[in-house]
């Protein structure tokens, strides 16, 4: 709109080229205000590259909303944001063999149109050049700006109010333009002083996949994948390229529309190595949603029965809604890795999921955990849940001193409301809750939570900053709180993991404490690996694990272990028992390949090979990546939970390698909830998931004779079970009726994927 006019033509100072520009009108003041600001521009001598390189295309419509029919929902109230593109790139097209897919409020490097000119004609059909993106940090920004975005060529802001004055304030950008880096240099500066980092980082769908890590170092053109939401700033060819989605107005999936709909016309993605585009800082409305400042929802269904008829998508296949509002969307091809519902339940009938719940407000004031430099394609971060009680905040308290590194933390919350009569325990259903306020009020578990975490962040913020990223996960199903044993362990771990930010990540369990400099450690040893092993091979970073005994390892507080694997050994031979293997005497197989007499004895950083051995859960450094498969699910409460994902890392492929210097220790806490695998988890491990192994992989790890007489035995200790330990939502009855459903849903999306496969 007018009110970027100044920014277009800093643009044009930095571009040295053509522009295209759509400029949105919605009253007679606003067009004499622009009338004038372009006369200004046209006077003799005044801006001849104006004159020579910008022509301005005007969409004029009144702010007054209509109504959609089809939902009743006002339509022409939000900003046409796709209108605009399509009308500066359709005058583009004649003017240009390519085009350069822009928004107003970023700049791209200095003379970058002359410089991109003289190699344009290597750009390959149907292929996209991108410039990543970034973003400056200024504290100092109005936060009741209006947002507007401008795509070059086109210019855009997300709402109007009717009673608003029709002439709008020009923005004045003068201090703001020259501290834009010119070149990759001085970009890079930029990075190092925390002055710059890679664009809406805490979004890692929409520009991730540029892989910025490699861009530091890039000499040449490297080419990307495609990614879900990804939605990158890029030069194409403007022949046969088709138009932006026009229906879509407001804030929400515009631009994003655009190149999911080229990923399936078969464009291809490339990334050069020298030019960028920087973000001119602008404030916008908190609160900025799908549902408020646009109409993207209204319009999802409609792209995609556009997708269906163009181009033979089928509606499932272009559904990632759920993805997009979850941010479950870094592996590329989501469809592959969960083919129908049964395999997630990450949706809004049983779970209410909360990404980010400390959110980009915080997330993006600080750039000390973003990708700043090549060392970052081997950053790691922790993924961990937890329920949120003060006894829970004290571990991660604990996880945080030991680890320099990023954290991404799942929270689990009972139903949202649950009856104020009685103690805290006795109405969550939950021990962890005891120790809240009780109060004659219903009480709202999820507002105690999110309390909670913001009073850890305040009394922590000195000490972790904005390492801490929170995901909130609240169960829907009414009374399903009371049943201790349904904690969905593997859905939580999902949630964190796929809202982390690093290449990396390192599964632990909350009650672990890493070992000193276990963050740095761990990441040489990532370099290590990626310099001496094939890339095509993907690899398991085994990180040894301990538990300090509560008899016998009193004298020995945890910062002392942990200091050193060289301490770890003096305490083991002082007292063996003080601090032993993790569950070497309760389930000795669970950690028994990683061949600790090896590891006692090995020095120098030597990572060694090890062999997957049956029923191994060790904790692991991972590549988040495509070919990482997700936690199953269906696995809640106590048993199996990590077995399994660790059995599936073994049949895709995986290789496990065990780091030489870094272990994590146990800290032991009261036990809570009836420790025994329930019958519907032996139904769940011994069916469903060994028959899904057997059809994804044509393999099974396990002997089935074996896993038969594991839960024959499983069954007659619940049977001994007092019932009164038993809640309604583990009575026989209840499983019984649960596996039938189960049952159901697991066989038809067997077929789903017989179905697809042929």
């Amino acid at each position: 709109d007018v009110s970027r006019f100044q920014r277009l033509l800093f643009l044009l100072k930095r571009w040295e080229g053509p522009i295209s520009c759509a400029m949105h009108i919605t009253s007679f003041d606003e067009l004499y205000q622009f009338y004038t600001l372009v006369q200004e521009q046209q006077q003799q001598g005044h801006n001849d590259l104006f004159q020579q390189y910008v022509s301005i295309h005007l969409l004029f419509e009144s702010p007054h909303s209509e109504y959609d029919e089809s939902s009743g929902a006002r339509y022409n109230f939000y900003y046409p944001i796709n209108r605009l593109r399509n009308l500066a790139l359709r005058n583009a097209k004649e003017q240009s063999d390519y085009v350069f897919l822009n928004d107003i409020d970023f700049q791209p490097t200095l003379h970058a149109h002359s410089s991109i000119q003289s190699m344009i004609e290597e750009l390959p059909p149907k292929t996209f050049w991108i410039l990543p993106a970034f973003e400056r940090f200024d504290s100092t920004l109005p936060t009741n700006a209006t947002a507007a975005t401008t795509t070059t060529p086109t210019t855009t802001k997300n709402d109007h109010d009717d009673e608003q004055e029709q002439t709008v304030a020009i923005i004045n950008d003068d201090n703001d333009i020259h501290s834009i880096p010119e070149n990759k240099a001085s970009l890079y500066d930029a990075i190092q002083r925390e002055e710059v980092a890679p664009f809406h980082a805490y979004l890692p769908a929409g520009h991730g996949y540029t892989n910025y890590a490699k861009w530091y170092t890039a000499s040449s053109i490297y080419s990307v994948d495609y990614g879900y939401s990804f939605e990158p700033y890029a030069i194409v060819r403007s022949k046969d390229l088709h138009d932006f989605y026009p229906r879509y107005r407001g804030y929400g999936r515009n631009k994003w529309s655009f190149y999911l709909e080229a990923h399936y016309r078969n464009y291809t993605f490339q990334v050069l190595p020298d030019h960028f585009v920087v973000h001119m800082n602008h404030g916008f409305q908190d609160g900025r949603t799908f549902e408020n400042d646009g109409n993207s929802d209204i319009e999802f269904p409609r792209f995609q029965q556009h997708l269906k008829e163009q181009y033979g998508v089928p509606i499932s296949a272009s559904s990632e809604e759920q993805l997009i509002k979850t941010q479950y969307r870094h592996r590329g091809n989501d469809g592959d890795k969960f083919p129908c519902h049964y395999l997630t339940r990450r949706n809004n009938v049983e779970f209410d999921i909360q990404p980010n719940f400390n959110g980009p407000k915080y997330v993006n004031t600080s750039i000390k955990w973003l990708p700043t430099s090549p060392e970052s394609e081997y950053d790691i971060t922790v993924v961990t849940m937890m329920h949120p009680s003060d006894g829970m905040f004290s571990r991660l308290k604990h996880m945080a001193n030991h680890w320099s590194g990023q954290i991404s933390v799942a929270i689990f919350i009972p139903s949202n409301e649950v009856d104020g009569d009685g103690d805290a325990e006795e109405r969550s259903g939950w021990p962890f809750f005891s120790s809240w306020s009780s109060s004659k009020k219903t009480l709202s578990l999820k507002a105690e939570a999110e309390s909670k975490i913001r009073k850890f962040q305040a009394d922590n913020f000195d000490k972790y900053g904005y390492r801490i990223s929170f995901h909130l996960v609240t169960d829907l199903v009414p009374k399903r709180g009371k049943d201790r044993n349904v904690f969905p362990r593997n859905l939580l771990r999902n949630v964190a993991l796929d809202n982390a930010h690093t290449s990396y990540v390192l599964v632990l369990d909350i009650d672990l404490v890493p070992s000193a400099n276990a963050h740095e450690q761990l990441t040489k040893n990532l370099q290590s690996l990626h310099k001496s092993s094939s890339p095509s091979t993907p690899y398991a970073l085994v990180v040894p694990a301990f538990e300090r005994s509560s008899k016998f390892g009193g004298n020995y507080n945890m910062s002392d272990i942990t200091s050193a694997k060289s301490r770890l050994l003096e305490i083991r031979n002082e007292n063996p028992q003080a601090c032993d293997v993790f569950l070497k005497k309760a389930k000795y197989q669970a950690h028994n390949a990683t061949n600790y007499d090896k590891w006692y004895n090995t020095n120098n950083g030597e990572i060694y090979s090890i062999d997957y051995e049956v029923d191994y859960e060790p904790y692991v450094v991972v590549k988040r990546d495509g070919n990482l498969p997700p936690f199953w699910e269906h696995f809640t409460g106590f048993g199996r939970n990590k077995l399994e994902w660790i059995e599936e890392l073994h049949l895709s492929g995986t290789k496990f390698v065990v780091a030489p210097d870094t272990f994590v220790v146990h800290k032991s806490h009261k036990k809570y909830g009836l420790r025994k695998v329930r019958p519907f988890i032996v139904d769940e491990y011994s069916w469903r998931f060994q028959e899904y192994m057997q059809y994804k992989y044509g393999r099974s790890t396990q002997d089935m004779k074996e896993v038969a007489a594991w839960g024959s035995t499983t069954f007659k200790k619940w049977e001994k079970i007092d019932d009164k330990d038993k809640t309604e939502h583990v009575s026989w009855e209840h499983m019984l009726e649960a596996a039938e459903v189960r049952e159901k849903e697991f066989q038809t999306c067997m077929e789903v994927m017989k179905k697809r496969a042929a």
